[in-house]
């Protein structure tokens, strides 16, 4: 028998055995299962569940926690959609317009600002300058606090854009606030090595890159304002789910009883999180090919812009469809169902 039809979220619960239905989402590191309900009684109950869970477990903690989630689900689908589109143009051998790049930033001096003056008068200035020069169209970044206490950032951007430009751009950029020039006057010459850059090619490399860098709790340390930021269209992505039918609950099943992933499992969900052992190129094919249509669409509502046609060319080509011409109605299960062919 199916070892997850044994875990909490195939268990029979008798007040939602008929109102919900259990799908799995594929994150970065972790498969997420989680109950949908059909019905707003099964939602309220669920939330005021969750509301009890939050008390027991503190506020605190339980919105970091939240926030990673949150974080993590948004940065898979944005660039599982970015690396299925580049996997598709290097098989039919041209290059893709966008790809995920990760950016690390960091000041070429001690910090003498505030953490918000360097958010306004660096950072933002500097992603303004890749959006309008480098074909960047979405980005994420995230603030921690090196160990001298300096902010630094994690940046990912859409667009490869050549390492050299990146550091001389960041410098100058960060040389409005004269960090650059005390960089020189310093050490001799006004090119500090403050950037570093990572193209992320494939999901492996992007689990990596966003669990390593991106989702980990920050040290404790005080950042003024904001901790992280996204394009607007990234916030608003809607998670990529399947319904949980035989064959993928005997591939999960497979995980766990060959211990590619650890279950960790609470009332209304269950989070399975890649170990060691797990090959991406192997022990994820099967969710490979059920997730890949699905991002090449996500792909293309987020970059393909949508060509709408002319108010009045579409009324004028409206007008010159022919007239149809009807052929029989009948009534099937007290449907009318027309048939209509065209001349």
């Amino acid at each position: 028998m199916s070892l997850l039809k044994h875990s909490v979220v195939q268990q029979n619960h008798p007040q939602f055995n008929k109102s919900k239905y259990s799908v799995a989402q594929f994150r970065s590191n972790k498969i997420v299962v989680v109950n949908e309900y059909l019905f707003p009684r099964a939602k309220r109950e669920m939330h005021e569940r969750s509301i009890k869970n939050l008390e027991a477990k503190g506020t605190v903690t339980t919105i970091k926690k939240a926030t990673i989630s949150k974080i993590d689900k948004m940065l898979s689908n944005w660039m599982k959609a970015l690396i299925y589109e580049g996997e598709m143009c290097k098989e039919i051998g041209i290059r893709p317009p966008h790809m995920p790049v990760f950016v690390t930033l960091t000041l070429p001096a001690l910090q003498i600002h505030s953490d918000m003056v360097i958010k306004r008068e660096v950072l933002m200035p500097f992603i303004q300058y890749l959006k309008r020069h480098h074909n960047v169209k979405y980005y994420f970044w995230k603030a921690e606090l090196q160990q001298n206490y300096n902010l630094h950032f994690h940046l990912i951007i859409d667009s490869f854009v050549n390492k050299a430009v990146l550091q001389e751009k960041w410098n100058h950029y960060c040389n409005s606030l004269q960090y650059t020039d005390r960089f020189k006057k310093k050490y001799g010459h006004d090119n500090p090595p403050s950037t570093h850059v990572q193209q992320i090619k494939s999901l492996k490399s992007m689990t990596s890159y966003v669990t390593k860098y991106v989702t980990k709790n920050s040290n404790g340390a005080w950042i003024d304002g904001r901790l992280w930021d996204a394009s607007r269209e990234l916030k608003e992505l809607k998670a990529v789910s399947f319904v949980i039918d035989n064959r993928l609950a005997d591939e999960i099943s497979w995980l766990i009883e060959h211990k590619k992933v650890t279950v960790y499992e609470e009332d209304f969900f269950c989070v399975l999180s890649f170990t060691k052992k797990f090959d991406h190129n192997r022990d994820y094919k099967y969710f490979r090919s059920l997730e890949r249509c699905e991002y090449l669409k996500m792909y293309q509502d987020l970059y393909v812009e949508k060509v709408y046609p002319n108010e009045f060319e579409y009324q004028e080509r409206i007008e010159k469809l022919p007239n149809p011409v009807q052929l029989s109605f009948f009534d099937v299960a007290d449907w009318n169902v027309n048939y209509v062919m065209y001349d």
